[in-house]
This record gives structure tokens, sequence and C-alpha cells, in this order.
């Protein structure tokens, strides 16, 4: 708590969830929100979700996840809040300790100029909360260049289906891009068609720009940004 990041930017954060009863977890999750006070509710904004997890009794699970800072997020003061069992899917012996908020919040600003070449997913939104097998999901993005350097050759964007679970990554669709120059942004309105090779369950939708990092960027830490989460697959 108490640094500073930038809209945009990206955090990396330990997520431990501990079963502290008697009787194993089946299947645990949590999700991780940026809220403008330290209580989760349901108008903050989710960062973060897992799910599936099984804790057996008096033990935990840790990962680190990357966690995308809005680009849109307001410049001010943010808290950082993990809940657990938010559906109220698990019969606990103890319901009032599944929230932990940072013990201070960090400053969001706007981002500067960067030297060189920064290619930024800076808004990624896809439509709907399900979508079954062969129907297309729209999906909106812009891509900036935050560098004081063009790109002057094309480049990628790939969308992969993430799912909740911590199972690999699906791509399921890639569009490519023409020159972008210092400052400039691009928007790309696209249809993802789900195909059968995204097992039914729950995904959240990542976009990459230029995941082999062709054009040299000075930032690549920045070039993902993951949507809200659906329900993909099935018929």
């Amino acid at each position: 708590g108490g640094a500073s990041v930038q809209q945009g930017d990206q955090l990396e954060v330990e997520v431990c969830v501990g079963n502290t009863g008697n009787r194993p977890a089946i299947s645990a999750n949590v999700v991780l929100v940026l809220s403008p006070d330290s209580v989760f509710d349901e108008g903050d904004r989710v960062v973060f979700e897992r799910t599936g997890l099984a804790i057996g009794a008096g033990e935990t699970s840790r990962e680190t996840p990357l966690i995308d800072i809005p680009s849109d997020l307001s410049p001010g003061p943010w808290f950082l809040v993990a809940a657990t069992d938010v559906r109220d899917e698990t019969t606990e012996q103890v319901e009032d300790n599944n929230e932990r908020a940072l013990a201070q919040p960090f400053e969001v600003v706007e981002p500067g100029s960067v030297e060189g070449v920064d290619l930024v997913v800076t808004t990624f939104d896809v439509d709907g909360e399900r979508a079954f097998w062969g129907q297309a999901v729209g999906a909106r993005l812009q891509v900036t260049n935050r560098g004081q350097t063009p790109v002057a050759r094309n480049f990628v964007v790939r969308v992969e289906a993430e799912p909740t679970d911590g199972r690999s990554a699906v791509q399921v669709a890639s569009f490519n891009v023409p020159r972008l120059e210092a400052g400039a942004s691009l928007a790309l309105d696209e249809a993802v068609t789900i195909s059968r090779r995204v097992e039914r369950g729950r995904y959240c939708m990542l976009a990459t720009v230029d995941p082999t990092n062709s054009v040299g960027d000075a930032n690549p830490s920045n070039n993902r940004r993951r949507s809200s989460c659906l329900e993909l697959g099935g018929e």
C-alpha cells in the first residue's frame, strides 16, 4: 500500500486463501477488486477471479497473478480488496472473515510519455455473459502507442480465453494492426467466434498486443488487458 501506479499499468500481487475449518473446500473461489473504500461491494472493479480451488482443512492456496489497472480508472486513492465465496456457495463455520483489504490505498496517476515504443491495450470489453460453441462474442479494444517512437510495421493483437480455474488459456482470435504513430490510438471492433477448442466453463478474455515483442517495446509488461469474465462453451 501507499505506492503510486499509472493508469493502464499492471501489478503483481500475492493472493493467499486459507481454509481454517475442519472440512475440505471442494470448489472455493476468490476475486480481487479495486474499491474507492476498503469494503467489497458489487460496484467495485473486478481485476482478478479464480474459481475451482480445492483447499484441504487447515491448508492454504497461494498464487501471484498480474492484475490490470484499468486505463479509465479515475486518478486518486484506490484499495485492493480480496473476497472469497462471493456467491455464498460454500457452507462455512465462520462467514465474517471472507474479505481483506490492503492496509493502505495506492495512488492511481495518469501515464506519462515513454521513450521508444510502448504499446498498450488501453481498453478491452466483450459483450454478454455467456456464449455457446459457434456463437460470436463482440469484442472492442483500443491499442495506444504511449511511446515517443512510431511503429512502422504491422503487429498482432491476440485474444485468448483464460479459464478462471487455472487451466491454460486458449487462443480464440488474432488481428493484424497497421503502423501506429507515436501517441496515437486505434480502436478495433471485432466478432470472436467461440470454437469447440474452448471447453465449457468460466473464462476471462485476455487481449495481448504484439505478444512476441516484434516491435521492440520498451515496456512489454503492460501489453495485456483482461476483460470481464463470462461462461463459454456448450451447446
